[in-house]
């Protein structure tokens, strides 16, 4: 499920919108009782989910969400209680990054295919620059037409795989004046 994974991400870089999905007062020290509560944006208002310690493993290793330091489980908690509301982790098996971004966040999402785009891609670019000041968090992946989840050579984008956006910005191409600024987007592949 990586587009949830991918929707999780950009959380990580916005602690207001962290913190309204997991509350800081609590931990595995103070006031440690076994339990953990989330929150969802659902039908229009938050929904508090409340789950237990036990996470599913398989030879002593998380099958589902992991994270890099072996102590940390928020996100892998955060992926038990979003799999709860929606009644199993299979439930969650396939989705949209953008639904998982309004599910965390309470927000409205936009999808803009580039191929058939109306508007040129500058403007594409300027309307990426305003969403980003506004403390907006966005996503992407590429389509293929025949499905297949293969890696762009050279630049180890993956076709079909879910990234979080987490910068955009004009880059000065050189240091003369002529030269013109580049549009850059910054990915993540939330799968490290």
């Amino acid at each position: 499920n990586c587009w949830f994974v991918a929707a999780v991400a950009p959380l990580t870089l916005n602690n207001k919108a962290l913190h309204r999905v997991v509350p800081k007062d609590q931990s595995f020290k103070e006031n440690y009782a076994g339990i953990f509560h989330f929150r969802f944006w659902q039908y229009g208002h938050w929904v508090t989910v409340i789950v237990d310690d036990r996470l599913p493993t398989h030879k002593g290793k998380l099958i589902f969400m992991t994270s890099r330091q072996s102590d940390e489980f928020w996100s892998a908690l955060l992926e038990k209680a979003y799999a709860k509301l929606n009644g199993s982790y299979q439930a969650t098996a396939w989705g949209s990054t953008g639904e998982g971004l309004e599910d965390l966040t309470g927000g409205l999402w936009e999808t803009f295919k580039i191929n058939n785009l109306r508007e040129k891609p500058t403007k594409l670019f300027r309307r990426m620059l305003q969403a980003q000041k506004r403390g907006s968090l966005m996503g992407c992946m590429l389509n293929t037409v025949d499905g297949e989840a293969k890696p762009i050579d050279g630049m180890g984008i993956i076709y079909r795989h879910a990234y979080s956006i987490t910068c955009v910005k004009y880059i000065k191409a050189g240091t003369t004046k002529d030269i013109e600024k580049m549009r850059m987007i910054r990915v993540r592949n939330p799968w490290g």
